[in-house]
């Protein structure tokens, strides 16, 4: 499926309503004008009416966590496609970190370390005095909200070095996807 509208709590909607119960998913994304430029939607306010138009707007990592939570992208049934220009290297970055982030989330889990980081998190947001990155509305059918546990910090800044190491190694020799791009 060819998907990618508004932000990405809107595309992975999509992503999801039209993969549920499938046995294999292939999430194609399409990314909108201010992404395929590299353009940051919060600077620019004349592009404003491009933001999310005709693709899903990504700017960050929490975006591509987000846009692909709920999906496990180490699943053998699980591929990505991605039609990018010039900031093709960022989105693969994203995507990579969304992956890696993905398997820390399993790690902890796992080994019943959820409420552990949760509060770590928590704590660190307090200490900064700012707020939380959140998927904006309710999950959709089938999303079992894995990506979102580390929404604003990475794997590497709650689990010991080695576990980190030995997951992020791991995912980047199984992670499937490409990325179409000409640069």
């Amino acid at each position: 499926m060819f998907a990618g509208e508004g932000g990405p709590e809107r595309t992975n909607k999509r992503f999801h309503y039209v993969s549920f119960e499938m046995p294999f998913v292939r999430l194609s994304t399409a990314f909108d004008s201010v992404t395929l430029y590299g353009n940051d939607p919060d600077l620019r306010p004349d592009i404003s009416g491009k933001i999310g138009n005709s693709g899903v707007s990504i700017a960050c990592l929490n975006d591509a966590k987000k846009l692909y939570s709920g999906f496990n992208l180490l699943d053998p049934n699980t591929s990505v496609s991605m039609t990018i220009n010039g900031p093709a290297p960022a989105m693969v970055g994203y995507f990579m970190n969304a992956a890696i982030d993905q398997q820390c989330e399993l790690y902890i889990h796992k080994n019943g370390l959820a409420k552990e980081v949760e509060k770590k998190i928590e704590e660190m947001y307090r200490k900064k005095g700012t707020v939380r990155p959140a998927y904006q509305g309710e999950l959709p059918k089938g999303n079992n909200g894995l990506g979102l546990l580390l929404l604003g910090i990475t794997g590497d800044k709650v689990l010991p070095p080695d576990i980190y190491e030995k997951i992020k190694k791991e995912t980047l020799n199984q992670v499937r996807g490409t990325v179409q791009a000409d640069i």
